[in-house]
């Protein structure tokens, strides 16, 4: 996703290169996150990772999308996995068809409430719709929220205080009439209020994570004048109210994480400048911001020819473990590697996995009982077949 954008309310923070990595805190004897064990899974002939989510019970939900050979739209299946803090699935069901599951949604009671984005529009512009499930999945009703967004636009939902639902999406009104429009609805769907923070440039919102009186929404613009991806972080109240926004150029947002000292570690990457002789063409980097989204410090990795981010857990000792896939060469295999950085941005390990993932694949973190569970892809097909691969389950130790 790459489009353009300018707000009035933000500030512009200039990054400065620190936190950068001795080599000296580096954990080569591979004694932290040993492989425990390994199980694998296959519900058809290539399985995509969809998404991933904690649920109430304590569990996690994987949604995984299985293609069988031939591509067609009829050989496209949905599964909700459930996986529990052991490492182990627990259930697997079939859901509805593809593009009907929601790509954000929210458990409230006996209740799930989503947004589906519909982009089967011929090149035209996406819409979103405001759906209400019961708890095996089935339609109660849905809203269209007739909003245009772009094709690629994102959505996300979040349960407010006094039972309220807020959806942040992006927008498209007009070239110069585009942002992100944060709403509040009530549960049976009505619409209670929006507004639009105009860019007048493409942005879109990437996740919302709570604190203790505030939310921090984090999203992304990109201008595709200057061909910079900014980082754009927006405080909001318990109402849903814009207190604040402050920008950082040069960064990709994927994730968002509160930390156990109040504090934000956000996770994604950047592009190299269209002058650079660099030929890798997307490299990984980490910020962290104190409760004020002030710049603690900032990590770059670009050591492979090509690196993209996965997501990222705090650990008890209070560092940042995270997962990425790398393809080291040009027209190598794509590989997971995982790294740790501690509370100054020093890395304390890496290790790259000697599986082929296949497909640009991303290996997704969970935090177990007493260990780390890394779910991906592992490829299992031969050069110049289709796609062929499972899913892979590791459990690491935590010493």
């Amino acid at each position: 996703m790459k489009k353009a954008g300018l707000l009035p309310l933000s500030i512009l923070i200039s990054i400065s290169c620190i936190g950068q990595d001795t080599g000296t805190n580096i954990e080569r004897s591979r004694l932290k996150y040993k492989i425990k064990s390994e199980t694998t899974f296959s519900l058809g002939y290539h399985n995509r990772i969809v998404s991933l989510k904690d649920i109430q019970d304590g569990n996690y939900l994987l949604d995984i999308q299985v293609v069988d050979p031939g591509g067609l739209p009829t050989n496209y299946k949905d599964f909700l996995v459930k996986i529990n803090q052991e490492g182990d699935t627990v259930e697997t069901k079939q859901i509805i068809t593809p593009n009907e599951f929601p790509s954000s949604y929210i458990e409230f009671g006996n209740y799930y409430y989503g947004i589906r984005i519909d982009s089967r529009t011929m090149g035209g512009y996406s819409k979103d719709f405001l759906n209400k499930y019961d708890k095996n999945w089935n339609l109660i009703w849905s809203k269209n929220i007739n909003k245009p967004k772009w094709p690629d636009g994102n959505t996300i939902i979040r349960l407010i205080k006094n039972n309220r639902l807020l959806v942040i999406a992006n927008e498209w009104k007009s070239n110069n009439h585009q942002g992100i429009t944060i709403s509040k609805y009530d549960l049976n769907g009505s619409l209670i209020s929006s507004k639009l923070l105009s860019e007048n440039i493409h942005c879109n919102p990437i996740s919302i994570t709570q604190s203790n009186n505030s939310y921090f929404l984090t999203a992304d613009k990109y201008n595709d004048k200057t061909h910079v991806n900014s980082l754009w972080m927006i405080k909001l109240n318990t109402d849903g109210d814009t207190i604040w926004s402050k920008t950082y150029q040069d960064f990709y947002p994927k994730q968002t994480i509160l930390t156990a000292k109040n504090e934000l570690v956000i996770y994604g990457s950047n592009y190299p400048s269209f002058e650079s002789k660099n030929e890798n063409s997307e490299f990984l980097k980490v910020l962290m911001l104190d409760s004020n989204c002030n710049l603690k410090w900032q990590k770059e990795i670009n050591r492979n020819w090509y690196e993209s981010p996965g997501n990222m857990i705090e650990t008890k000792d209070g560092h940042f473990l995270f997962s990425s896939f790398i393809i080291p060469t040009k027209d190598n295999r794509e590989y997971t590697y995982l790294f740790e950085l501690d509370e100054n941005g020093d890395m304390t390990y890496e290790n790259k996995f000697e599986y082929s993932l296949g497909t640009q694949s991303i290996p997704l973190l969970l935090k177990g009982n007493e260990q780390v569970i890394m779910i991906s892809q592992k490829w299992i097909g031969k050069f110049g077949e289709p796609f062929h691969d499972i899913i892979l389950l590791t459990k690491l130790s935590l010493n």
